[in-house]
């Protein structure tokens, strides 16, 4: 099958309207009136006969995530232990690039989620290429597709934003939270919950042994950076305890380029959200415990705070070496997250404080912000 075969199948699973090759959508009655309209065969038009076969194909696939997923969770120990296996995992991902934003989260709900935490731990192997892959996948989808909803909406912030707009940002939201709970339930398991937060939280035992891998622990990471600076607060906010057990647990394996820019996506993440007192005291506490994992091994990221226009160069010395201090004494680990919060707003949110980090994002632009 082609490739142009592939995306009209794909496409035909949404019921809006077909997606153009250019990420551009017609709407059902554009698409519609494309075929052939009123045209009889059989005693029934070729646009009933269309619109059929789309939601079919739609009620095909909704099957299928759920059989494949349901397989994987309930038949593990046999699923798991047949030869072949990685290969018919490999099978789910085909194609999934011509799946409209609206229906990929149901891939990652249904199927994706499941044939990752039911692997059991000792064939974790079998689903270490396909758990790259999707990872990849994701990260991919998050930076462009967030970025064609930034360029669609109108510049002036007066005008409303019309009703596409409104679809497209409401669908890369469920979008980013779905990617926020697949990273979640990986990494912390379906046990976890955000309500105990606080409690110490251990790693799954299926990412324990696969984030030991550097390439997917990059792309994990990864994901989780791009998503606590994508425009949905509540995937931000899902990826904070994530990102902080990675932190205090996986120490080691960051290299200072990468403990840099986890440092310099925390203070971004805080630049889009610090009006949001849900978002902002947990992100205040993710780029505490950053900082004081890795700046004594790491003197650069000292560099980064001192390179947030208009704080208190004196904030920033005194609350450095507050931190050293801190760790000589061990004494880090009796710190509330209160205090952790009220020194970091100390150092960056004193005042209206522009952040321009001098630094690129992940998209590979500068970016500016107000903190107030």
């Amino acid at each position: 099958m082609g490739s142009s075969e592939r995306l009209m199948l794909v496409s035909s699973l949404n019921p809006e309207g077909m997606e153009k090759e250019n990420g551009g959508k017609k709407g059902t009655d554009e698409f519609e009136s494309s075929q052939t309209n009123g045209v009889k065969n059989g005693g029934i038009s070729t646009t009933d006969s269309t619109i059929f076969m789309r939601r079919f194909i739609r009620e095909i696939t909704d099957l299928i995530q759920s059989i494949v997923g349901l397989i994987c969770a309930r038949f593990c120990r046999d699923f798991y232990a047949i030869s072949d296996a990685a290969e018919a995992i490999e099978r789910v991902h085909v194609g999934i690039e011509y799946v409209p934003n609206f229906r990929i989260r149901f891939w990652i709900k249904r199927t994706w989620s499941r044939i990752v935490c039911s692997c059991p731990a000792d064939r974790s192997q079998i689903i270490l290429a396909f758990l790259k892959r999707v990872t990849k996948h994701m990260q991919k989808r998050l930076v462009e597709q967030w970025e064609l909803v930034k360029a669609r909406q109108s510049p002036e912030e007066e005008t409303e934003p019309t009703e596409e707009e409104m679809v497209a940002e409401s669908t890369m939201s469920l979008f980013s939270r779905e990617c926020a709970s697949f990273a979640s339930t990986f990494i912390l398991g379906e046990s976890f919950s955000p309500k105990n937060v606080k409690k110490e939280a251990i790693v799954s035992q299926i990412a324990q042994i696969l984030l030991v891998d550097k390439e997917l622990f990059l792309d994990m990471l990864g994901l989780l950076a791009k998503l606590i600076i994508c425009s949905d607060s509540q995937a931000a906010v899902k990826c904070i305890p994530i990102l902080n057990v990675i932190t205090l647990n996986y120490a080691t394996s960051f290299d200072e380029q990468t403990a840099v820019q986890m440092l310099i996506h925390a203070l971004q993440s805080l630049q889009m959200y610090v009006s949001d007192e849900l978002a902002a005291g947990p992100i205040l506490t993710l780029i505490f415990n950053i900082y004081s994992t890795f700046r004594p091994k790491y003197p650069a990221l000292l560099e980064v705070l001192r390179q947030v226009p208009n704080s208190m160069p004196e904030n920033v010395e005194q609350f450095d070496q507050r931190i050293i201090t801190t760790i000589q004494n061990e004494e880090e680990g009796k710190m509330h997250d209160k205090i952790k919060r009220d020194l970091m707003r100390k150092v960056l949110i004193s005042r209206k404080v522009k952040i321009h980090h001098g630094q690129k994002s992940s998209n590979g632009t500068e970016e500016d912000g107000e903190m107030d």
